[in-house]
């Protein structure tokens, strides 16, 4: 049996929609919400998911917090702007072989409207499901599922529209690396010049490297939000 675990804070626009992709078979659907101000919980609530509502700690521990009250013998991961495709669904309503013990999905992500088919964004696959007692999330953004075992790949997609708008592309790019610089202070010194090097490095990756340039002025936009992002981490962590 499955269990699906989602992270939510002030998303009442989108729960609806990603919880009425999860597959009616499911054994428990768990809302972490991260004490929203909105109707995410109410609505969660309606749609039968059990709502945890915790403050906000980081990513990771947000999403173990879900895991430790989830039943299921497997649990997949989403955040409340992914939706399961129908290949996705098909694969939650199975359980795989006991030798695997992690599930990786590709990603098809919509960004302000445009479906992307290169750069980091668009080329993008994630481990997203775990045997239970298997695995746990690790780091504070950008976190990941870090299993103890073989990881099969599957080709159901998960649907993802991070942003409604550019506005909250910069609000994300705030806080995260404002939670990066932070992590990265702690553990090591910051070099004059690094910021630029390594935004520059994240240009010519997600560009040329992984095919950003396919999806034109779009792509390049999305590669240099990337390359600010990288930019205000590593500026904000050496100061």
């Amino acid at each position: 049996m499955w269990s699906v675990c989602v992270i939510a804070r002030d998303e009442e626009e989108r729960i609806v929609p990603c919880l009425a992709s999860i597959p009616a078979g499911v054994e428990r659907v768990v809302v972490v919400d991260s004490r929203t101000t909105d109707g995410t919980a109410r609505w969660a609530t309606r749609l039968g998911a059990r709502v945890l509502v915790r403050g906000f700690d980081d990513y990771s521990t947000q999403r173990n917090a879900g895991l430790s009250v989830c039943s299921g013998t497997w649990v997949l991961f989403l955040d409340a702007d992914e939706r399961l495709s129908e290949g996705a669904r098909s694969v939650v309503s199975e359980e795989p072989g006991p030798a695997i013990v992690g599930l990786s999905f590709p990603f098809r992500t919509r960004w302000l409207g445009r479906t992307l088919t290169g750069g980091r964004m668009g080329r993008d696959r994630k481990v997203r499901a775990v045997r239970r007692g298997h695995g746990r999330w690790e780091g504070t953004v950008h976190e990941r599922l870090v299993v103890d075992g073989a990881v099969a790949p599957v080709s159901g997609m998960i649907e993802h529209e991070p942003y409604r708008d550019w506005t909250e592309h910069a609000a994300a790019i705030d806080r995260y690396a404002t939670l990066q610089a932070a992590r990265l202070s702690r553990h090591r010194r910051v070099g004059r010049g690094e910021a630029l090097v390594r935004a520059g490095w994240h240009l010519v990756d997600a560009l040329a490297l992984r095919g950003g340039w396919r999806d034109g002025p779009d792509g390049v936009a999305v590669a240099g939000a990337g390359a600010a992002s990288v930019w205000t981490k590593w500026n904000r962590a050496r100061r």
